[in-house]
Formats: C-alpha cells, structure tokens, sequence
C-alpha cells in the first residue's frame, strides 16, 4: 500500500477505536449517524481502488456503529447493497470459487470472481453478529420491526437455488434467528407483504419525481403476500448437499439459539449433529415445545434428498442399460 491507503486505512482503525469507547462510544456513533457515515462507507464497496485490506476494517466500522447507534435505517442501506452483491439467476454461483477472493486486481463489484460473493459474507456474517449481540438490547418488538423493514423476500433472497453455498448457510442463520420468535414465525407461516426494501429503497426516488414532475396517481394494488415456509422449503430442496443446512434446521427445530454452533464440532454432520442432541436446551423444549415448522423442513429436506437419489440412481441404470458392451 502506498502512504495514502495507509493513512486512510489509519484513520478506519481510529474509527473503530473511538466507537468502541466505553464511555464515549455511543455518543460518538451518535455523531457519526448524524454526520450520515454508514452511507458513506456503504458507497465506498463501489471504488474499483479499494484495497481488500481495508474492507474488514470497513466491515468492522459498520458493525460498530450499529451497536453504538442502531439505525432501522442504516440496516436498511446495509441490507440494500447486500441484495447489490447478488448476481442474476443465470449466473450458478456455485461454481464460483471464493477461495483468492482478495485479489487485489479484481474489482469488489466484479460479477466474474469470488470477491461479490467474500464481501456478501462479510456483511452478512457482521449483521448476524450484531442482531445477536449481548450489547445490543433490542426488544422482541424491534426484532420484529427490523425483519418487517427488510421483509421476507429479502432473506430469501440469500437461500436461492443459484446462490453460493456459504451465503446459503449465513442467509439461513439470519432469517432463522428471527423466526426463532413465535409471533413472527406465525406471521412467515401465514404471508407477508413482499418488497418493503424495494419500496423503502425508492421512498426518496419518488420525493423527488414528485418535486420534478407531476403524473396521475397510481391505483392502490394489493400486497402480494409471501407464503414464507412454503417458498423457503422449495429454495433448501436446492441445498440438500450442504450439511450446515440441516445442522442449522435442525437448531431451530430444537429451539436453541444458533449462536452456540460456533462451539460445535465442524469435522462430519454426523458429529455436529451428536453434538446439538447432547447440547440442545432441554428445559426450554420442555417448557415451548419442538418447533413445527423446523420438523417439517427437515422432513421435506430429507424428501428431496431421497428424491434426487432415486433420480441419480435412474439415470444410471438407465445410462448402463443404454451404453453397455454386451459379451461376446
């Protein structure tokens, strides 16, 4: 790095220092939402320049000023760019290696490499820490407000069937921490109105065409509801081979909080699974109950797992029947 990106990267880490204050942290990210600093740091993603060395500290900035300040609106910005770094449905990010992603002649924004998908993660791994943090004591009311925000489709988005498989297991994660709250869980069970990021997105868009132009008012249509397990069953049929997907259902089908799989085993599903059946939250299950709506996800899971067996075993009997040598 030259002597500028060494004083900017300088300058991120004072950052993080006088946001993590004890006594003047939440003040100073009081300040900095004002002085409207997530924008300003989301928008930075965007430079062809930027060093892949300053993107963590950057991460860590964002993640700061979230705890310090919560902002639905800042989550917002964050939440809207985060959908930026998805590629068209055409593109089968899982074919895409992510492995070198911090390549510094690649830019953060390239539809080509691992890089999208690395800063994707980043941000998302930063949101489901902070969401679960022990510092941040948001209500259960708020927790909701926050999922409305974004809305069901959002996180969905994240569990698509062309999508990465390690934004798969963080997208996951993300909606299932929500929906760990009954109230909201009912509310995704039965459909909820799609597109609130896209409609809070172009909330300013539309103040301002309004200052440019006039246009005869639009009739008031209907909200599409999304039937939220429904589509989300259909997107894991497409994830079948990740074991974290069923380690993470599985969690949430024994109602304990996905922060403790940081602690389990990573070396087989077989053994990450052991694990949660001898660490799952007995008195809690005693207390609520097993989780409906994560049973029937494993069930439906292990349906298409079956499924798409029975097809690779066709196939190949089908492929023998046709292309074997008989013996002469």
């Amino acid at each position: 790095m030259n002597a500028a990106d060494n004083l900017e990267l300088s300058l991120f880490s004072h950052l993080v220092e006088i946001l993590q204050s004890p006594r003047e942290g939440p003040r100073n990210a009081e300040v900095a939402h004002q002085a409207r600093l997530i924008p300003k740091l989301v928008f930075l993603f965007n430079e062809p320049g930027l060093a892949p060395s300053k993107i963590p500290t950057i991460i860590a900035i964002l993640g700061c000023q979230l705890r310090g300040h919560f902002s639905l609106q800042d989550l917002h910005r964050i939440g809207l760019f985060v959908v930026y770094t998805l590629k068209p449905s055409s593109v089968n990010e899982r074919q895409i290696c992510v492995d070198g992603a911090l390549d510094p002649s690649v830019p953060a924004g390239s539809q080509t490499s691992g890089k999208t998908i690395w800063l994707r993660n980043q941000l998302l791994e930063m949101l489901l820490s902070v969401i679960s943090s022990s510092r941040l004591h948001l209500s259960s009311e708020t927790k909701e407000e926050m999922f409305l925000n974004l809305g069901p489709d959002w996180f969905l988005l994240f569990v698509q069937g062309h999508v990465h498989p390690s934004t798969v297991v963080l997208g996951l994660k993300l909606l299932l921490h929500f929906l760990s709250n009954p109230s909201l869980r009912g509310r995704f069970k039965d459909g909820l109105s799609a597109g609130s990021w896209v409609e809070r997105s172009s909330e300013g868009v539309d103040i301002m065409m309004d200052n440019l132009k006039s246009h005869p008012p639009t009739p008031d249509q209907s909200p599409c509801l999304l039937p939220g397990f429904q589509v989300l069953t259909d997107f894991l049929a497409h994830h079948v081979h990740i074991p974290e997907v069923y380690l993470i259902v599985s969690t949430f089908f024994l109602q304990t909080p996905l922060t403790e799989l940081m602690d389990g085993p990573k070396d087989s599903l077989d053994a990450m699974l052991q694990w949660l059946l001898h660490k799952h939250h007995r008195e809690e299950v005693l207390r609520a109950g097993l989780c409906t709506e994560g049973a029937l996800l494993l069930l439906e899971m292990l349906k298409a797992t079956m499924s798409q067996s029975f097809c690779d075993c066709r196939f190949k009997d089908l492929f023998d029947s046709s292309f074997s040598v008989p013996c002469s």
